[in-house]
């Protein structure tokens, strides 16, 4: 045998085996196990996947994740099947994807930054806590439910000063139709569970029918209380409430302190008319 009839018998060799070798590892393709429980053409869907989307969803407070493990897996595996679609039709080259998918990986690292560092704090003690659920009523035996009738406005374009003698919410309502001033009327709802007392106790005292304005975002909230229901939290419960109020607090401090160290020695530099306000001397 010539070497090039040897090496043309190779060839059809290797082709051969190379045939044999994908033939057979299609056929010893195995059923998700382990880790993996289920794929969506060769793409894993994971246990940790699992976990992750049950952790996000609303039914993680309370629920055992068997009751809503079928419902988490057929999300999840749509998900994949929606995906693939839109990287066929290119929407995963698109600019706006792209800020959208870096905006979610930034947001992601952050959220693991800041449990990193609080999960280095030490839990608050006992008598902590009962300080805590003393110094704040308006979250324990005095919480209330505040039912509104609310006027909701943009804050540009409002004097909030001039709003101050303005005693009825007829007054303000004529008050911002004078000035083709845009506005939404509704009813709301505050908890005082979310308020600082004295924020809490402030509007309490206000006299029925007299208004009060706070702001949300670059929104003005002008309100009545026309309801106030008390919904106090039962003594067995406010440790637990407490203990989750003083971890978000040290959480808001953790990371107002870490800001400002890492904002030393490091250049930050924008264009003009981008810039924020000036910070207060100390923040």
């Amino acid at each position: 045998m010539t070497n090039g009839m040897l090496k043309m018998k190779i060839a059809h060799m290797a082709g051969a085996l190379g045939i044999s070798v994908i033939l057979l590892s299609g056929c010893s393709e195995k059923a998700p196990s382990g880790q993996v429980i289920a794929t969506v053409d060769g793409q894993d869907i994971t246990r940790r996947d699992l976990l992750t989307e049950f952790g996000a969803s609303n039914a993680a407070r309370g629920v055992d994740i068997a009751a809503v493990q079928p419902a988490l897996v057929e999300e999840l595996v749509n998900r994949k099947l929606m995906v693939a679609q839109a990287k066929r039709e290119g929407i995963d080259k698109t600019p706006e994807y792209l800020a959208a998918q870096q905006r979610s990986q930034d947001l992601s690292l952050v959220q693991q930054l800041v449990e990193t560092w609080v999960g280095k704090q030490p839990p608050a003690d006992a008598a902590e806590l009962d300080r805590f659920v003393a110094a704040n009523p308006q979250m324990f035996a005095n919480r209330r439910v505040l039912v509104l009738d609310q006027i909701v406005t943009p804050a540009a374009g409002v004097d909030a000063k001039a709003l101050e003698p303005l005693d009825t919410m007829e007054a303000i309502v004529a008050y911002l139709r004078e000035r083709n001033h845009g506005f939404q009327r509704g009813t709301g709802q505050i908890d005082t569970i979310s308020l600082p007392r004295e924020a809490a106790d402030n509007i309490q005292a206000l006299a029925p029918g007299v208004p009060f304005v706070t702001s949300r975002g670059d929104q003005l909230v002008i309100a009545v209380v026309t309801e106030n229901r008390p919904q106090p939290v039962p003594p067995e419960e406010q440790r637990a409430l407490a203990a989750k109020a003083l971890q978000q607090q040290q959480m808001q401090k953790t990371v107002a302190q870490r800001l400002e160290t890492l904002r030393v020695g490091t250049k930050i530099e924008y264009q003009q008319g981008f810039a924020p306000a000036a910070r207060p001397a100390g923040r």
